[in-house]
């Protein structure tokens, strides 16, 4: 059961990351959601997540999370190109504060990671991108300080793999522990995505994500299985093609996820 409620909230956070994009008639979305036992009734986590542009078009998401044992509050920023730039994590009212900030190569990509914590964790990672044919096809991931690089071999491997269509079909990432991750994609005829599968040996963890979509090729069903079964399963509804409603269910009924989306 316990893995069940990991993948659900899994598929919960893949559905966070990917809120719908707001068109120009709108600034700002809020989304709110909270979990439901087997008796109907709100259960501990409470989750609450604001989406909204500036004058300039710069992009800010917030997202908070409240259990029994206190909260946190993730903050992300991207700039008009939908680039991640900067994201902070804070827990339980600063008690713990993460910030983390990116360098980009001329093609877009991530060449350099600086983090630091309340706590005085700091690090950066490296990244020296490779790429083939204009698209990038791996790209090697290091630890240095401030002082010196280290000279340490890379901490991990990231590869990619197109096809004929340039979509991406394999992502490969290999760490210096000999624990990898991979997921591949396959895709429908009008290019969306029909199949994610993730093979996760750093975490022991592996499942597939089937997509389903409406015919405004909208997503509208998804289902995440692991050995062959079904451990939960999203609907999504909308409204002028807006999405206003989002339900995650494991299929025993034991566990369920219900967030609801505004738009002003």
């Amino acid at each position: 059961m316990f893995n069940k409620v990991r993948l659900l909230l899994f598929s919960f956070i893949l559905a966070i990351i990917s809120l719908p994009a707001i068109s120009q008639e709108y600034s700002r979305i809020e989304a709110f959601s909270f979990s439901i036992d087997p008796q109907g009734m709100s259960s501990d986590t409470v989750q609450s997540s604001i989406e909204y542009f500036d004058n300039s078009g710069n992009r800010t998401r917030m997202k908070e999370i409240w259990w029994n044992n206190g909260w946190y509050t993730k903050m992300q920023y991207f700039d008009t190109s939908g680039f991640l730039y900067r994201k902070t994590l804070m827990i339980n009212d600063s008690a713990y504060y993460v910030e983390t900030t990116y360098e980009l190569d001329d093609r877009g990509n991530i060449i350099t990671e600086y983090t630091k914590s309340s706590k005085g964790e700091n690090f950066i990672m490296a990244y020296k991108n490779e790429y083939e044919n204009s698209m990038i096809k791996a790209a090697k991931m290091m630890f240095i300080n401030r002082d010196k690089e280290d000279k340490k071999p890379p901490r991990g491997i990231i590869s990619y793999s197109y096809d004929e269509y340039g979509r991406l079909v394999k992502k490969d990432e290999k760490f210096s522990d000999e624990k990898d991750i991979s997921t591949s994609y396959t895709y429908y005829n009008k290019g969306m995505v029909r199949t994610e599968q993730r093979k996760d040996h750093l975490n022991d963890k592996e499942f597939v994500i089937e997509y389903n979509y409406n015919e405004d090729d909208k997503i509208s069903l998804t289902r995440t299985l692991s050995a062959d079964e079904v451990t939960s399963v999203t609907s999504y509804s909308y409204q002028n093609k807006l999405l206003v409603r989002q339900e995650t269910a494991l299929p025993d009924g034991t566990k369920q996820i219900v967030m609801f989306f505004q738009y002003k």
